[in-house]
């Protein structure tokens, strides 16, 4: 420790200054949406000022000093100076000496500052001009800095010939919301429990993460409001980085419930959470509820970010659904999360017990194996209550073999309701494996049946 000491004494340590660099530094970004009405003055007029450093101008000379005085000149372009600088000029140094000949005062626009040296310094030497504040006139356009070397107070007042010339954006304000906000990720309910459970993503004893699940329990999503903010954006009264997505949203009441997140929750109980894995504190949203829509506010989303869903019933499936999640905001909803079946799925829009009709549906199966499937039926509100699920709904497609059904085999439907009703079956197999076809008799018709290959989805 004593040696550490001794070589701090004899090194001493310069502070790093994070004042702004004229040759080589990006422009300070500038949220607009952080800004008020009281920040902006007449057509975009802005002043932005900083309490440390940040604001400080600091450039490379170009050219060599010498004990011949040279003339600084610093001007703002599209913009003042909002502070008045001391008549030294620049931060003092050792290598150089500095005094403010003309401009400097708030509200001027330029400052020139004569500067000589004892020795011969480089023109790699840097001089800093301790701004702290600007006024900028425009904002639509960047705010600027100029400076210009020149030889003789004349040129440098006039704006004559010049030795060395460095121009550069210092400000710029931007729109800093983005568009991306959710991670989501995608949960399959197995076919094996009947679509009641989640399949598993994890095994003991690793970590239940972000985006995993257990049987009864899916970390659905992730709000990402950080994903909101697109670059190191800042306050203007302060320069300090804006760290809070709320932020940027100064007029909007984030306590009341603008935002909303749609989906299917009736076979499920839903919930926000403060923890990846679901287990933290939680904001409940629905539980198996008809509702397909639900309001929370943009306060509720930063303390519960987490999207979670719960399996719980032993009788209610699954539901495949895909929840979207809109900020009320004015930007396009975002998937949040999706539930979808471990299972291939074979789509029947159009199932009919007319009697004029016969159909007949046929599944293939290409694997060496049995595979089970299952069918879920709907229908327009005048059927609903009016179809009864025969025992051809369910069982299984002999390995390498093919099965064929008549609808009456799947379903029939009462006469005095319109006679048909939409299906898709689910097979516990891989697409790939899975043959489909639906094949039409018209009784009254002399053609033969019409026979059309369906499509075998994930």
């Amino acid at each position: 420790m004593r040696q550490l000491l001794l070589l701090l004494l004899l090194f001493p340590v310069t502070a790093i200054s994070a004042a702004f660099h004229l040759n080589d530094d990006s422009p300070l970004l500038y949220a607009k949406e952080a800004l008020t009405a009281k920040d902006i003055k007449g057509e975009g007029q802005l002043t932005i000022s900083s309490a440390t450093d940040i604001l400080n101008i600091t450039v490379r000379a170009g050219f060599s000093l010498s004990s011949s005085a040279k003339y600084a000149r610093l001007d703002v372009i599209n913009g003042t100076f909002n502070n008045a600088f001391p008549a030294s000029g620049f931060a003092a140094s050792g290598s150089y000496s500095s005094s403010t000949a003309q401009g400097g005062a708030i509200g001027d626009s330029s400052i020139i500052v004569q500067i000589s040296a004892p020795n011969v310094i480089g023109p790699e030497t840097e001089f800093t001009l301790e701004s702290s504040s600007f006024t900028w006139l425009d904002i639509s356009e960047p705010l600027k800095i100029q400076y210009t070397l020149y030889d003789s107070p004349a040129a440098a007042v006039n704006g004559g010939a010049y030795i060395a010339r460095t121009t550069a954006p210092i400000a710029q304000v931007i729109s800093a919301i983005g568009d991306s906000y959710t991670q989501s990720f995608t949960h399959s309910a197995t076919f094996s429990q009947d679509f009641l459970r989640f399949k598993t993503t994890f095994r003991s004893p690793s970590v239940f993460a972000l985006g995993d699940a257990t049987e009864k329990l899916a970390s659905m999503g992730k709000v990402r409001f950080d994903n909101l903010i697109v670059a190191d954006v800042r306050f203007a009264d302060t320069s300090l980085l804006i760290n809070s997505f709320a932020d940027l949203l100064p007029n909007l009441n984030t306590k009341a419930p603008n935002a909303s997140i749609r989906g299917d929750f009736s076979s499920v109980r839903a919930f926000l959470n403060d923890q990846a894995d679901c287990t933290g504190t939680s904001l409940d949203l629905l539980e198996y509820s008809a509702e397909e829509e639900v309001k929370v506010s943009i306060d509720n989303l930063i303390n519960y970010p987490v999207f979670c869903l719960a399996a719980q019933s032993d009788e209610i499936p699954l539901q495949r659904s895909a929840y979207q999640l809109d900020l009320g905001i004015g930007l396009e909803s975002k998937l949040l999360g999706e539930i979808v079946y471990d299972a291939a799925s074979i789509d029947l829009p159009y199932l009919t017990s007319y009697v004029d009709y016969r159909q007949r549906i046929i599944l293939v199966n290409h694997a060496g194996y049995d595979v089970a499937y299952t069918t879920r039926f709907s229908a327009e509100d005048d059927v609903v209550d009016h179809y009864t699920v025969q025992s051809g709904a369910n069982g299984t497609i002999p390995a390498g073999g093919t099965l064929k059904m008549n609808t009456e085999e799947l379903v029939t439907i009462d006469k005095a309701v319109p006679s048909r009703v939409s299906a898709r079956i689910y097979v516990d197999a891989k697409p790939a494996d899975i043959s489909a076809a639906i094949q039409i008799l018209s009784l009254e018709s002399n053609l033969p049946p019409q026979t059309n290959v369906l499509q075998v989805l994930p």
